[in-house]
């Protein structure tokens, strides 16, 4: 009589008995969930500029104000109500906050603005239009926050940026932070122009600076400062004075 193996049976048994608890242990990972926001001025038309107003905003879930939370992204685009003011609550918290491509220059200002990190996903300031824009509102960052984008328009903070985030600029345009920062995580500028007015500009953290411009105004940097690669370059405003001190031993860990 002949003899039938049932190995076959049982790999694929093993196999779908890894794939299930596979799919259990995956189900709990935390997931990057993102719902994002976009600008449209509707309730501009009407002088009404806030955030508070589902009229100013597209949303796949329908026309509601934004929500503050980690996996929030707010989008501006277009040139209705360039003037916004978020008065949605004190601290407003969100991943993102983008311009795109179509934006004309914006100007936001009202109560804080907090960014965070959503599932790993890092939080960014995007640039990728080539108007320049006006934030107003302080920042808190909570995580390492970036400055980046496609566009050649500038961002002005004239804010106070703080919290023990950090700060990485990657951006082509001009970041001009004018606030007195004193966010403690440090700043990496990795391309684009920075532009600081006070010693305070750049926080209480170390500076670590590998290719771009760091243009400055009556300043002088008292902070750790390591410059990874000769692509960098320091320029005074004009009639100004800009100092940097080296010398001072990098922060504690």
């Amino acid at each position: 009589m002949a003899k039938f193996s049932n190995r076959p049976r049982r790999l694929q048994h093993l196999l779908a008995v890894a794939l299930a608890a596979a799919a259990y242990f995956a189900a709990d990972l935390p997931r990057a969930y993102a719902d994002t926001w976009i600008w449209n001025g509707g309730g501009a038309t009407f002088g009404n500029f806030n955030w508070s107003d589902p009229a100013n905003w597209f949303h796949t879930g329908g026309s509601t104000s934004p929500v503050s939370s980690t996996d929030t992204i707010i989008s501006f685009n277009g040139s209705l109500g360039p003037v916004t003011l978020q008065d949605i609550t004190n601290t407003f918290l969100l991943n993102s906050l983008n311009f795109q491509s179509g934006a004309a220059t914006f100007q936001l200002s009202g109560d804080s603005l907090d960014f965070a990190t959503n599932a790993g996903v890092t939080p960014a300031i995007v640039q990728n239009s080539a108007n320049g824009d006006l934030i107003l509102n302080n920042i808190t960052l909570n995580n390492n926050t970036t400055l980046s984008g496609t566009g050649t328009g500038g961002i002005l903070f004239l804010g106070i940026i703080s919290g023990g985030g950090s700060l990485t600029v990657t951006s082509g345009g001009n970041m001009s932070l004018l606030g007195n920062n004193n966010y403690s995580g440090g700043t990496t500028i990795n391309g684009g122009t920075v532009v600081i007015n006070s010693s305070t500009s750049l926080g209480t953290g170390n500076l670590t600076f590998t290719s771009g411009t760091l243009i400055g105004g009556n300043a002088t940097l008292t902070s750790h400062f390591t410059a990874t690669s000769s692509a960098v370059n320091f320029q005074a405003l004009s009639g100004d004075t800009f100092v940097i001190n080296p010398l001072k031993p990098p922060s504690p860990p």
